[in-house]
């Protein structure tokens, strides 16, 4: 269950819709079916990034491995978020009700994104 919370999970200090995606550690990763509020997420991780679905659509892709999305929720065709990352990011975002996907590049280090219609 550990190497499961590494990469998807619920942070005890979030707000309990929200969820933690990734991990700062090398190496290819994955986990299908993850069951969180009725939903299902797949995750993979490779050196040529991250990718998430929810419910077997495409909710995200970053560039690249070694990157941590945190207290993500998406809903309502809003989407927020915080990201710590080794290198610079760019990231897809397809939000649900959307007609196209937002890109997003964040330098290494911290940051927050907020999206909205």
């Amino acid at each position: 269950m550990a190497g499961v919370k590494e990469l998807i999970d619920v942070e005890i200090w979030s707000d309990p819709d929200a969820l933690r995606f990734g991990t700062m550690l090398k190496g290819a990763n994955a986990i299908y079916n993850y069951r969180h509020r009725g939903h299902s997420y797949d995750l993979e991780i490779t050196a040529g990034g991250m990718s998430v679905k929810r419910d077997g659509r495409l909710l995200l892709r970053t560039s690249s491995d070694q990157c941590v999305i945190r207290e993500f929720i998406c809903a309502n065709g809003k989407l927020s978020c915080g990201v710590n990352s080794t290198s610079k990011q760019d990231i897809t975002f397809h939000i649900p009700g959307q007609a196209t996907p937002a890109h997003v590049t964040v330098p290494a280090g911290k940051s927050r994104i907020s999206l909205s219609p």
